[in-house]
């Protein structure tokens, strides 16, 4: 794991120790921490505008505050009812709202999230939890349709790339301690996290209905013998819509490709153990890792 991002997540985490039963718990469960939410970054904006910080946060200041900050801090900007957590973490995503209310209402991609909170709100006056889902789903919202860069997310050096263009496939040995489910399970999450939800439905669309990988399926189910990680890769580059495709989404079409056998020819069939299909998967993660260097 990224160093800057395992201090960022104990953080997280030793917080979460002491708000766990509170809204900012869940915040944090949900939403900080799983976006990978800079807390240094949070602690500032807290401060600059004027929330009471938890103990831990002693010795800070706001040196890291970021620009969209400023625009709570003006008045009439600061709207009644947004909890602080979200102003702190997400005030990129609050000025947005702010700043389109009018379009956003009747925006299709937002509106039935607002139809949503009214109709929970009304039924929930004395709760929080309807602004809490409201701008939980807007900040997934936001992400798919305006950016997935949010403006207080930390910032995670690499040795071959910066973050904004992350390869998924840096740091490998992660996968080495998990089982073949758990490493689908994985890399699907991050990719989805880092290149939406759009981006990752319309590659297992092409997988699903690609000719190629299907004869790959079928070669294997005939002669009872497993692809290897290379196979699987050769053939995602094979198909057009592919062929110049980064190595992260060559990476994550060649993981849909070997879903697909496992739960096809290798369950009917019993081609390969579970240990010889995370084998498979990581030959192939390694494969795409190195496309990164031929580039």
């Amino acid at each position: 794991m990224n160093e800057a991002k395992g201090k960022n997540d104990f953080m997280w985490e030793r917080l979460y120790d002491f708000v766990s039963d509170t809204w900012l718990g869940l915040a944090i469960k949900e939403n900080l921490l799983p976006d990978n939410i800079d807390i240094e970054k949070y602690a500032s904006n807290m401060i600059y505008l004027g929330f009471k910080l938890n103990p831990i946060f002693r010795d800070k200041s706001i040196e890291f505050k970021t620009e969209s900050a400023d625009y709570f801090n003006e008045f009439g900007h600061r709207p009644m009812g947004y909890p602080e957590w979200f102003m702190a973490g997400y005030p990129d995503v609050g000025k947005y709202i702010q700043e389109n209310h009018k379009i956003i209402f009747t925006d299709d991609r937002f509106k039935n999230i607002f139809d949503e909170f009214e109709e929970s709100s009304e039924n929930n006056s004395q709760s929080s939890l309807p602004i809490h889902v409201f701008l939980t789903k807007f900040i997934y919202l936001y992400k798919q349709y305006i950016s997935k860069d949010l403006e207080c997310m930390i910032e995670i050096k690499s040795n071959s790339i910066k973050i904004g263009e992350k390869y998924l496939l840096d740091e490998l040995e992660q996968y080495e301690f998990m089982n073949d489910e758990e490493i689908i399970n994985s890399y699907y999450h991050d990719f989805k996290k880092l290149f939406g939800e759009r981006k990752f439905e319309e590659i297992e669309r092409k997988i699903n209905s690609s000719k190629s990988m299907d004869k790959l399926i079928y070669q294997s189910m005939s002669q009872k013998i497993a692809p290897n990680g290379a196979d699987f890769v050769a053939t995602v580059l094979g198909i057009f819509a592919f062929s110049f495709a980064k190595p992260e989404t060559v990476a994550q079409a060649s993981l849909f490709g070997i879903q697909k056998w496992n739960s096809s020819a290798n369950k009917n069939f019993q081609i390969a153990q579970p240990n010889q299909v995370k084998l498979i998967l990581l030959n192939a993660l390694k494969r795409t890792n190195a496309m990164k260097f031929k580039r």
